[in-house]
């Protein structure tokens, strides 16, 4: 009867270890797939101020030019 338990015992430690191991590699993955789309939305918003900034530069020597060609006549 103890022997019956014991080995009940291990074989259900060994399915539990299964599971967690089972359930660690799920959550790496899970944070893996986190971590790369945080990346990717990174660069995205790196790209659009990027975007932005040169619009913004562009319009403001516009501007500039503009004014002095005004002011040159």
């Amino acid at each position: 009867n103890e022997l019956v338990s014991k080995d009940l015992f291990q074989s259900e430690t060994k399915g539990l270890e299964a599971e967690i191991k089972r359930m660690e590699s799920s959550l790496q993955s899970e944070i893996k797939l986190s971590i790369s789309s945080l990346k990717q939305q990174g660069i995205y918003w790196l790209i659009g101020a990027c975007v932005v900034s040169i619009a913004t530069i562009i319009s403001s020597v516009w501007a500039i030019m503009d004014f002095m060609v005004e002011h040159l006549k």
